[in-house]
């Protein structure tokens, strides 16, 4: 049961972000170091990912707008996608583009992250 439940899924997860920032280092160098650009376009596919996989839970989101503390969910939905998206992915776009070690860039994102 942990397997199935907690293992396997975290560690595709921890693939899918190992591979990510290959893939932004690589978009960042055909760019010429053009980092808001490669931002924008993580930020529209991932925006695009995201409405196409929470289309297939609608059903969870039908009653959500009657839960007696609605402000707070949207508050905290809000508060986390700034911090990710604009604190977290800007900073390390514009980290990226200015370093010449991916790996640099990946151990301080991801390591010190652990320990907040």
């Amino acid at each position: 049961m942990l397997l199935s439940k907690v293992i396997f899924p975290s560690l595709i997860s921890a693939f899918g972000w190992g591979l990510t920032p290959i893939f932004h280092k690589l978009n960042i160098k055909i760019l010429k170091n053009n980092y808001i650009v490669a931002f924008a376009l993580h930020c529209i596919f991932i925006g695009l990912l995201s409405i196409l996989l929470c289309g297939a839970y609608i059903s969870k989101f039908k009653n959500i707008t009657q839960h007696p503390k609605i402000e707070k969910i949207i508050l905290l939905g809000f508060l986390g996608a700034f911090a990710s998206t604009i604190l977290g992915y800007y900073f390390y776009f514009k980290a990226m583009a200015e370093s010449q070690s991916t790996l640099l860039v990946v151990l301080i994102v991801y390591i010190i992250s652990l320990f907040i």
